[in-house]
């Protein structure tokens, strides 16, 4: 995989790029590959790493080299640290969810785009920006950030999946002089993912894709087992059959930080993180902290980026809480962050389960 992203990164000209990416493509591996590659051709220049999630920030963090001319953070952590340092009246962030998305989206974005106008930030400090994620971010975020943008370089690598755009995103890209081919590359091997996994993520994402939601991931090309699907009981019995799954694992020699537990709710994987350590499995939180030894828990939300050898997502029927697009987009970011090894467990029926099933089944 090293080679083609390699290859990849040397063979984007000069200018603005969309890095279209199927999941478990490398659209990781190839904005590192970029950035090391921009970074050994000009020295001088000050480049930009940007990414949503928290803990993808820190995974390309430990990618790249620790340089001063090379910034990494998520979008969040720039902007605020830009804003900070412009000297301008910061309001208080509200709670998670969706005042927290306004707040980013509309509040702080209209904020830093007033700072650039004005000059308190510095319009054009970068000679190259490259966004991972890029389906996540808003539309005027990235206004901001082509204003950021040195024109005399122009530099810009967007790498997105629209089968990931769990936030309802929508970016004219051709206003961003990013839009057609000659502006778009592609990403189209799943290199993550067993065939069963991926075509069972494939089949739960065809009514998005029918409906115009972006490319699915394509089919892995390794062999494996197909997804496991278990319809417990109650809650109880299905955190005795959570226990069991990584138990199981764990005798079998597979690493602790090589295991992944998933769920919808913030509270809730925060409570399964501390069930886990009260039951002598070490666990951490990834979104919370940068490194540690033990299995990996998070939400779905804050997995993207991540991946694992096996995958365990807990309480999937909470999914149908979501707006159909939004639930099956999801299950899909979930399912393929699994490299081999896929288990999923719920304890209450709906539709959507039944159809994950069948989905697994055939897999």
């Amino acid at each position: 995989m090293g080679t083609e992203h390699e290859r990849i990164a040397h063979s984007i000209g000069a200018g603005r790029c969309l890095l279209l990416g199927v999941a478990g493509s490398g659209k990781t591996l190839a904005i590192c590959a970029r950035a090391r590659h921009l970074r050994r051709l000009h020295p001088a220049w000050r480049i930009l790493v940007l990414c949503f999630n928290a803990s993808l920030a820190t995974i390309l963090r430990q990618a790249l080299p620790d340089d001063p001319g090379l910034e990494v953070a998520t979008f969040h952590d720039w902007a605020q640290a830009q804003l900070e340092a412009s000297g301008a009246a910061i309001p208080p962030p509200p709670g998670r969810g969706t005042q927290w998305d306004r707040y980013w989206t509309q509040d702080m974005a209209r904020l830093l785009l007033s700072a650039l106008r004005e000059r308190r930030i510095a319009a054009g400090a970068y000679q190259a920006i490259l966004i991972d994620e890029g389906q996540d971010f808003a539309p005027d975020w990235l206004r901001a950030l082509v204003q950021a943008l040195d024109p005399a370089t122009g530099e810009l690598l967007v790498a997105l999946d629209p089968a990931q755009n769990i936030y309802g995103r929508e970016v004219a890209w051709g206003e961003l002089d990013l839009e057609g081919s000659a502006h778009t590359r592609r990403l189209e091997v799943n290199h993550r993912n067993t065939a069963p996994i991926a075509a069972a993520a494939c089949r739960v994402l065809e009514p998005v894709d029918r409906n115009g939601g972006g490319p699915a991931s394509s089919p892995g090309a390794r062999a494996g087992a197909p997804p496991q699907v278990q319809r417990c009981a109650t809650f109880e019995s299905s955190r005795v059959d959570a226990l069991a799954w990584i138990r199981e694992r764990r005798t079998r020699g597979v690493p602790a930080r090589d295991l992944l537990v998933l769920g919808l709710s913030r509270l809730d994987m925060i409570t399964v993180n501390a069930w886990l350590n009260s039951k002598g499995v070490a666990a951490w939180l990834p979104v919370t902290t940068p490194d540690a030894d033990g299995v990996r828990v998070s939400t779905i939300h804050a997995a993207k980026g991540l991946e694992a050898e096996g995958v365990l997502l807990l309480d999937a029927h909470h999914l149908q809480t979501r707006a159909d697009a939004e639930a099956r987009r999801l299950l899909y970011i979930a399912m393929t962050r699994a490299r081999s090894d896929l288990a999923i467990s719920y304890f209450r029926d709906t539709p959507l389960m039944a159809e994950l099933t069948a989905a697994c089944a055939v897999a």
